[in-house]
């Protein structure tokens, strides 16, 4: 037998991961809206720079101790989704708990644990991405891999272009209700994964995320503003996401014929051309005065954006070791957070 043919595809588990992926990006946007306020609510201010300072420590330490638990599982019990399971399990009580907690009177003399609650949740959340995402490892040598990217990329960039609707329905929603959502969403989306990956083998047979960590935290951080800036402000419910999240609009159509594209140029020459027209088209936009040439250059930018996005991580894959395939997923996924996390820093002081 052909030890190295390409694993046929289960959509189900591509779909299942989509829609994880999506809960997490979701339940973020919660966490970013709401727990400054709750801090401000139950007079924990004083604690704000040390939350802060501790959630970019667990964004980029976690990822790497989740990815080295779940190999030495894996290495040692046939299977590392324990470490999945009780990474999604303890986020999804955690959401309850703060629900519980910031919405009953009669909880209120455990409000001192908020702050434990939100470093543990933070934690938690990091805990089960990489495990979760590390299963496209097994699919590196599938010609469709460009394909599942580009399933993946599109529930991305469209929950990132609709972030202004989302908090606009958070807020009226409510901590407690957004929270107790968050950790229902975090339930049925881990479920649905664990059970479409149950009978997948992670046998496998054979410092990129930095630069893609840069082009996606400049798009996300602060092209909003420079486009508005550049664009004109209007009235909509997207207020100064406006412009941003049409160039996310544009990525997600894009994605599909582009991850044809990338299935013929190549994984590494598809990212290298991503970042470098990339990262001109911001230059373009920053520097430039001509409308049509912004225009332009934001449309380019769109492209490029949804290329990086379908490329990075299967090359980050093409190029991780059997024996630490997590590890080197979660390595990945610290190294784009990176960026995100020393602008988080930045904009904070």
């Amino acid at each position: 037998m052909d030890v190295t043919s390409p694993r046929k595809i289960n959509w189900e588990m591509i779909f299942a991961l989509a829609a994880l992926d999506a809960g997490i990006i979701i339940s973020w946007t919660a966490y970013h809206n709401f727990q400054p306020k709750l801090l401000v609510h139950f007079h924990f201010e004083h604690l704000e720079e040390f939350v802060l300072i501790a959630q970019s420590v667990v964004m980029l330490t976690i990822p790497l101790l989740a990815g080295w638990l779940t190999d030495y599982y894996r290495r040692h019990n046939g299977s590392g989704f324990s470490v999945f399971a009780i990474g999604i399990s303890v986020a999804s009580m955690i959401f309850m708990a703060v629900a519980f907690t910031i919405s009953d009177q009669a909880f209120l003399n455990l409000i001192w644990l908020l702050p434990a609650l939100i470093i543990f949740w933070l934690i938690s959340m990091n805990v089960f991405h990489s495990p979760a995402n590390s299963i496209l490892e097994a699919f590196t040598k599938s010609p469709e891999l460009p394909l599942m990217m580009a399933v993946l990329t599109v529930t991305k960039v469209i929950i990132h272009g609709l972030k202004p609707v989302l908090l606009s329905t958070l807020e009226k929603a409510g901590g407690a209700f957004t929270f107790v959502t968050g950790g229902v969403i975090l339930i049925v989306t881990g479920i649905w994964f664990a059970r479409s990956t149950r009978n997948l083998s992670m046998e496998h047979h054979h410092g990129d995320g930095l630069l893609a960590g840069l082009c996606n935290s400049l798009i996300l951080h602060f092209f909003p503003e420079i486009l508005q800036l550049k664009f004109g402000e209007k009235e909509t419910i997207f207020h100064d996401h406006l412009y941003i999240s049409l160039v996310l609009g544009i990525a997600a159509v894009a994605a599909f014929p582009l991850s044809k594209l990338v299935r013929v140029t190549g994984m590494y020459k598809s990212l290298i051309i991503g970042l470098l027209i990339g990262f001109v088209a911001m230059l373009c936009i920053v520097t430039s005065n001509i409308f049509f040439l912004s225009v332009a250059a934001s449309l380019v930018l769109a492209l490029a954006y949804s290329l990086v996005l379908i490329t990075a991580f299967p090359y980050a894959l093409y190029n991780i070791s059997a024996r630490n395939a997590t590890f080197g997923t979660g390595l990945f996924f610290a190294s784009f957070e990176f960026f995100e996390v020393l602008f988080g820093l930045i904009l904070h002081h």
